[in-house]
């Protein structure tokens, strides 16, 4: 502020215009001030660095649907026996889909990364379940 720390006549002496605020108990008094407004203006949220921008995902879910069977897939990890890799963006899985009434599985499927449709020529034995 330009005015700050200037003093100008006035009756009876100098007025100085603007606060020092380096002293001591100006600290203070500001202290006690934002303490009392502190409820009322929490303090911004830091909000974490963007993420860089992902690569595209692709659109696959018009394509013709693919014939497969399940059991020549690759799975996704040993432990799964549904869970298998894309065999078109190998970045995403099918997970072998549930009729939600009966919960029996279903032929049809799909890739939850890029939307490749799936049909299993396998599904009578898949819903047989793993044979020991």
């Amino acid at each position: 502020m330009e005015a700050a720390g200037k003093t100008y006549p006035r009756c009876g002496g100098e007025a100085k215009v603007g606060l020092d605020m380096t002293s001591e108990p100006a600290q203070v008094f500001n202290a006690f001030v934002a303490g009392l407004f502190q409820p009322l203006f929490p303090p911004k949220a830091h909000l974490p660095e963007p993420s860089p921008v992902p690569e595209e995902v692709p659109n696959n879910f018009g394509n013709p649907v693919l014939e497969v069977l399940h059991r020549g897939l690759t799975r996704l990890d040993g432990k799964s026996v549904d869970r298998s890799k894309c065999l078109v963006c190998n970045k995403g899985m099918m997970l072998v889909r549930r009729d939600p009434g009966m919960f029996e599985l279903q032929a049809e499927d799909n890739c939850i990364h890029c939307g490749q449709q799936y049909r299993y020529l396998d599904i009578k034995e898949l819903r047989q379940g793993p044979r020991a």
